[in-house]
């Protein structure tokens, strides 16, 4: 079902989002995920994509039911949806639309993607469930596949508005110029500031034996330094009282997050997660 508003409002410097993606399962994860969505909608005025993978029951080929159950269980989802959809355009007075597909998740999201010409997708995290939630692939792996920045919501994070943007990178790292100018646009989106973090700075607090120079590649973390790196990024972000911490997607970064410590203490995060593709 579609629900759409008719704009009229003050044009915006920029506004390079059609529409926003937000990936549901109707969890108290996702439904947090679907409040920043809202939020982000509303300040750039974009439609709302509430995007649902149905997973169909498998079961023998001579069971003749299946179908059936398949399709009465798709059409309750679908019920539910709608009805959660009318809810937000009621509340929120945004544009939604509901989309339910089957298949291969960022497959489908790459497609829904393309059709509605979104510029961001947003989810949810839930705190002892991460692997699972990114589908059982890196969050740098999933960027790649979809050339979209994702934004991940961890389940206890709580939204504040979007004022300070914490830009975290690794100084030895070339700077993508695409990236620089997606985060000057965020930044102009949303009226906040940008703060910068070295991981190059950070790498030196947590290797006091050895300086930058004598690293023979810092871009190859091992578990240890990626826990003590997330740490030192979590603290810069309580100390700027960021409300997002951004992170381009590159070697570094990819070595980074592919860590299952690493990934486990970003679930257990309250800081929302915008990873910038490449």
């Amino acid at each position: 079902m579609v629900f759409k508003k008719k704009i009229i409002c003050k044009k915006l410097k920029i506004n390079f989002m059609q529409s926003i993606i937000v990936a549901t399962d109707l969890s108290l994860a996702a439904n947090n995920a679907t409040l920043y969505a809202i939020r982000t909608a509303q300040i750039t005025k974009s439609e709302l994509i509430l995007f649902y993978l149905f997973k169909p029951v498998v079961a023998e080929p001579t069971s003749s039911d299946i179908a059936v159950i398949n399709k009465e269980q798709a059409l309750i989802i679908k019920e539910r949806l709608d009805e959660y959809a009318a809810m937000i355009y009621d509340v929120y007075d945004i544009s939604i639309e509901v989309v339910v597909r089957i298949g291969d998740f960022m497959n489908e999201v790459d497609l829904v993607a393309k059709e509605y010409n979104s510029s961001l997708l947003i989810w949810g995290m839930p705190e002892t469930s991460f692997e699972d939630h990114l589908m059982s692939e890196t969050l740098s792996d999933n960027i790649n596949r979809l050339h979209l920045p994702i934004l991940t919501i961890p389940e206890a994070a709580t939204f504040k508005g979007i004022h300070n943007l914490l830009f975290t990178k690794n100084a030895l790292h070339d700077e993508n110029e695409e990236n620089r100018l997606l985060l000057n646009e965020y930044a102009q989106l949303f009226e906040a500031n940008i703060q910068e973090h070295s991981i190059c700075n950070t790498y030196q607090l947590t290797e006091s034996n050895a300086s930058i120079e004598s690293q023979q590649d810092v871009s190859s973390l091992n578990e240890i330094n990626a826990e003590k790196i997330i740490n030192a990024i979590h603290k810069e972000a309580k100390q700027n009282s960021a409300d997002i911490i951004i992170i381009p997607n590159n070697e570094f970064w990819y070595d980074l997050l592919k860590q299952t410590h690493t990934r486990n203490l970003v679930s257990n995060s309250n800081f929302p997660l915008l990873c910038l593709p490449n």
